[in-house]
């Protein structure tokens, strides 16, 4: 009688459920060796970044760390766990090409999370799903189109002359030196220019040294507070658990912000029919044009991913390439004092003005050009790049077969410090990128950080654009001297997902006008 009552507990069901939840978890760990394929033994539920998630090792380090593991140093790619599914990282280039771009539809979608249960991030265009995902991204291209950035130029150009004025007031007669704060102050200026330029809302950041578009930028990577970082660290590495929490992609205070101010803007600019050629006219399109099934709530959603999006990448990463770029002129005089005969050359050439000409192109002012890959280069923005397989696909020569489900790992950070790309590759080296010795890099090495293929970094050409404005306006009136508080080298934020010192960059600006 009591193993009749046993077999109808609870407790007996639990236990089945936890013999065949083992069983499975046992089979899964034996994919790769059924397979024949290498693979990175690591803990039974959290994978290869279960060190990440609990905080004892960062990021960008842990995918240098598997890259360089001396047990897979000739393979083609490795076999590792994100979470309990098995996944594929992978290390050689012809095959990164294949799944980048050779046959993109059948990777065409990201991994990380993407969770339906997240509106507005599960819209945003850098997370959301295809055949969506195309539709919102053929909507997006024409605001990044020539035309639209010429037409934006003004504007960034107007607060890069602000950005050097708020320097220039800091100092006095008498102090011809001065400490910042580098990612501060890019920060600021970043989230200026992103305000203007795409919501039409000057938000004097600069100027008051904060603010409200200021805490909604800030708060989306805002590391410090543990939670958020483990929230984002779930959404990126280990996406089954935040989808069974509700992790969100935004933070509160971001999404809140946005869906407290944006409406009004929308609607306010829909009742003036006037047009700014900014983001808000183009998301008046996307809302006019998107796919009828979906209601006005979940447009409106639509419409805020793509607003909270655009700030979080277009101020984030650009501050974080200005800032590591002046760290890096401020250790290297000799290259900085190049840089800025460079800049001296083309603002006398077009009588003291930044031009567009002057940005918007390589040829106009190679060295900066040059300056920006190499940051660009050896402090990648993300630390890989991801890809779901939507349909199974064969490899390798017909070796490995991935089935669709499968994530795959792209290595980026590691690829880019690999001397087998770039020699010396820990030197910061601009030379590299210059015309007689590019072709020492490989092709898809070139300028692989804003990504590669059709999911590309829909905002390359406005990042490269926004960044050598600020390089210029800084560079142009300032040399930057490191002093005894500028870090020696750099230690990246453990919880950072986009990369971030861990330690402030601190610096001296020292008055220097040219004209």
């Amino acid at each position: 009688m009591w193993f009749s009552i046993f077999l109808n507990s609870p407790i007996y069901l639990l236990l089945i459920a936890l013999i065949l939840l083992i069983k499975w978890i046992r089979k899964n760990q034996n994919y790769f060796k059924d397979q024949k394929i290498p693979y990175l033994k690591s803990p039974v539920i959290l994978g290869a970044y279960a060190d990440v998630a609990l905080g004892r090792e960062g990021v960008y380090r842990k995918v240098e760390q598997i890259y360089n593991d001396i047990k897979f140093k000739d393979e083609k790619y490795i076999g590792m766990f994100v979470f309990h599914k098995p996944g594929l990282f992978v290390k050689d280039l012809d095959i990164i090409k294949q799944i980048l771009i050779t046959d993109f539809n059948s990777f065409n979608n990201r991994y990380v999370a993407s969770n339906i249960h997240d509106p507005p991030g599960c819209y945003q265009l850098f997370l959301v799903k295809n055949p969506l995902w195309k539709t919102i991204r053929s909507k997006m291209t024409p605001f990044f189109s020539t035309v639209k950035l010429k037409a934006s130029y003004n504007l960034i150009e107007k607060l890069g002359r602000d950005l050097n004025y708020h320097i220039m007031i800091r100092f006095s007669d008498t102090h011809k030196k001065v400490e910042f704060n580098l990612k501060n102050l890019t920060d600021y200026f970043f989230v200026d220019v992103i305000a203007s330029i795409a919501y039409g809302v000057e938000a004097n950041t600069i100027k008051n040294s904060g603010g409200e578009f200021y805490e909604a930028a800030n708060s989306i990577f805002d590391v410090k507070k543990i939670w958020r970082g483990f929230e984002l660290s779930s959404l990126f590495l280990i996406p089954q658990i935040a989808k069974y929490f509700g992790f969100q992609i935004f933070s509160k205070f971001t999404t809140k912000f946005f869906y407290d101010v944006m409406p009004d803007v929308i609607a306010e600019r829909k009742k003036s029919k006037i047009r700014r050629n900014d983001l808000i006219d183009t998301l008046i399109e996307l809302e006019d044009e998107l796919i009828p099934e979906h209601d006005s709530h979940t447009k409106l959603d639509m419409m805020i991913g793509q607003v909270g999006i655009f700030l979080a990448a277009g101020y984030e990463t650009s501050s974080s390439t200005t800032s590591f770029t002046l760290y890096e002129l401020s250790k290297q005089p000799d290259l900085q004092n190049i840089l800025r005969d460079e800049i001296k050359d083309a603002l006398k050439k077009n009588e003291g003005k930044v031009t567009y000409e002057m940005v918007s192109n390589s040829t106009e002012m190679p060295f900066l050009h040059q300056i920006v890959l190499e940051t660009l280069r050896m402090y990648s923005v993300l630390s890989f790049i991801d890809r779901e397989c939507t349909n199974s696909i064969t490899i390798d020569n017909g070796r490995f077969t991935i089935p669709k489900g499968m994530p795959i790992t792209v290595p980026l950070f590691a690829l880019c410090r690999d001397e087998k790309y770039f020699e010396n590759p820990l030197k910061y080296d601009p030379y590299r990128f210059a015309p007689e010795n590019i072709h020492k890099i490989p092709p898809l090495l070139q300028n692989v950080s804003f990504g590669l293929g059709q999911r590309n970094c829909i905002g390359e050409r406005l990042g490269l654009i926004q960044t050598k404005v600020a390089l210029i306006m800084i560079l142009k009136d300032f040399k930057i001297e490191a002093n005894e508080r500028t870090p020696a080298s750099i230690e990246f934020e453990k919880k950072a997902i986009i990369i971030h010192s861990a330690r402030k960059l601190l610096v001296d600006f020292v008055k220097d006008t040219f004209l």
